[in-house]
């Protein structure tokens, strides 16, 4: 129950770690990349302005401004451009501003480009990565001055090449998911470590109220037990009465709720159980068996329908109680005349065992509550249904000491209980 409290705590701890890392990462690389091409994009509108050419700063480019581009940029730059017509045929290139590739091998590429691809994206060759912007006459070109590729309507091509950019965006990638994976493990470790350290409340709490449980269950019985040897001088003495009979009865029932509570607060100290190979049909036949004839005497019907050769690794003690638990339990809450199916089948590598009943209910019933300790589906506790409300908690601890888990659930008014336990057949 710890262990699986500390997990729960560090699976908790590192989900939230992982979408803290996730989104940082992802900011990050966000913010990189829409700075970096938003620069590039910027650089390729003011070419495509100028007739697919960067304007030198000293001869007065009529768009460039030294403050947006950066007065060494017309230096630093290395790119290509095609002027086209509104056909988008070449009308001319301009490599004057790279040296990688020669004119044809420009010309092939924005042919390239025209034809398979879209208006902007990545072109890469061996060695040179462009980024390429298709400027139309959506755009106001050349300054409003006619010349051969806006009198109808024409297209300017620009590839920039952008090689620093997209290294540094790739590398700023990897850099910050390496970090991230690093960071995360530091963090996990840290995590693993103090865990017990954080839970520690928690488990103090827990222990304290199961041992609060078993001192109190000694201290009661004592009391109990004179109050009941106390009754039988009385009936010895003055004989039987309603009162005495009164006093018995709720003296086993006390006595009753005090050995299930006892029993709980021991399984869920414990840690490991002996454990042996248990034939888990044989078992289930058995017990609905004892169950049958008192079931059918109160009207109701019982249908069994168990797989034979299950088995599991289990106590057998504890498995029996489980299931006397559960077949008791929709004994004694399923409606009149209503059916109770006992269901056991292998799935996989698991047993899949099912008790249901017939149960309309209120619609108000909170079903993620049945394994409570002392919960009644109508709140009120005063059921005219005998028992102590501990049952199915009870049965919930012995399921995740097998190592197993179990469920409640309501379908076509029936209340359905699933446990699943591993299967040591083959």
């Amino acid at each position: 129950m710890i262990k699986k409290l500390r997990y729960k705590f560090i699976l908790i701890a590192s989900i939230a770690l992982l979408l803290v890392q996730g989104y940082m990462v992802f900011m990050t690389n966000t913010i990189v990349m829409t700075y970096s091409f938003d620069s590039i994009d910027n650089l390729i509108d003011y070419i495509a302005d100028n007739e697919g050419h960067l304007p030198d700063s000293e001869k007065g480019g009529a768009r460039y401004r030294e403050e947006d581009l950066g007065i060494e940029t017309p230096f630093e730059t290395r790119y290509f451009s095609a002027v086209l017509d509104e056909n988008k045929e070449i009308i001319r290139m301009n490599c004057d501003n790279v040296a990688a590739i020669t004119e044809e091998e420009a010309e092939s590429i924005a042919k390239d480009v025209i034809r398979n691809r879209g208006r902007t994206g990545i072109f890469e060759t061996d060695k040179t990565v462009y980024y390429y912007k298709l400027v139309g006459n959506d755009k106001k070109m050349f300054f409003g001055r006619q010349n051969e590729a806006d009198q109808d309507g024409g297209y300017v091509l620009v590839f920039v090449d952008s090689s620093r950019q997209i290294h540094i965006i790739r590398s700023v990638r990897i850099i910050s998911l390496e970090i991230s994976i690093v960071s995360f493990i530091i963090f996990f470790t840290i995590i693993w470590i103090f865990s017990k350290y954080a839970i520690r409340p928690v488990v103090r709490n827990m222990e304290a109220q199961e041992q609060f449980i078993t001192n109190a269950g000694h201290e009661l019985k004592t009391p109990l037990t004179i109050i009941s040897a106390n009754t039988e001088v009385i009936e010895m003495t003055n004989g039987k009465s309603e009162w005495t009979e009164s006093i018995m009865n709720q003296v086993k029932r006390l006595s009753g709720l005090i050995n299930r509570l006892m029993m709980t607060a021991s399984l869920r100290e414990k840690n490991k159980i002996e454990k042996t190979e248990v034939d888990f049909s044989d078992l289930v036949k058995d017990a609905s068996r004892d169950f049958k004839a008192v079931i059918e005497n109160q009207g109701k019907n019982m249908n069994v329908s168990v797989e034979d050769g299950l088995k599991t690794n289990a106590n057998e003690e504890l498995l029996k109680e489980l299931v006397n638990i559960l077949i008791d339990n929709a004994a004694k809450y399923c409606d009149e005349n209503g059916d109770i199916d006992v269901i056991a089948k292998k799935k996989g590598k698991h047993i899949i065992f099912n008790v249901e009943n017939s149960f309309v209910g209120t619609g108000e019933e909170d079903f993620s509550k049945f394994f409570e300790r002392f919960y009644r589906a109508d709140e009120s506790h005063n059921s005219k249904i005998k028992g102590y409300g501990i049952g199915l908690s009870m049965a919930q601890t012995i399921v995740h000491l097998f190592g197993g888990r179990i469920s409640a659930s309501k379908k076509d008014e029936k209340a359905c209980f699933e446990v699943v336990l591993p299967s040591s057949g083959k």
